[in-house]
């Protein structure tokens, strides 16, 4: 009996492990894939990836007029009950940071990058993005 509560606690365990959500700190950089979030512990609240809203970069390979904007929909939360949605673009000319309960979050890159003839599905994006206090210089490598 002993046994087998040991191995049930320990299953238990490894299942909670894989299914933990990712935990960053103010200012260090993430990825997120769709539906996917991270807790910013030292901020008090989780950020998420919702959606490609849409995908206008020019494709390598072709030559455009401009060189395009990819948006995407993000979520910051304390609590599900109070998550707020934005939307955040690569192009600078358009918003690539939202305040936030006396923070920011920064979009820093959509991938993939487009390319001549390849098809991306909805949910292969994935988004690098930052949180830092509101008043907080960019951060290094940051296109915005």
């Amino acid at each position: 009996m002993v046994r087998n509560s040991s191995l049930v606690i320990a299953v238990v365990f490894t299942l909670n492990a894989a299914n933990a959500e990712a935990q960053k700190q103010l200012g260090e950089p993430f990825d997120l894939g769709v539906g996917q979030s991270v807790i910013i512990t030292d901020a008090g609240i989780r950020v998420g990836f919702d959606e490609l809203v849409s995908e206008s970069r020019c494709a390598i390979g072709v030559v455009c007029i401009w060189e395009g904007n990819a948006a995407v929909r993000v979520w910051g939360e304390v609590s599900p009950e109070n998550r707020s949605f934005f939307e955040l673009n690569t192009h600078p000319q358009f918003r690539t940071e939202v305040a936030y309960l006396g923070f920011v979050i920064r979009l820093l890159g959509v991938l993939p990058y487009p390319e001549q003839g390849a098809v991306v599905g909805p949910n292969d994006y994935v988004v690098t993005m930052v949180v830092v206090r509101e008043g907080t210089i960019p951060v290094a490598g940051s296109t915005w």
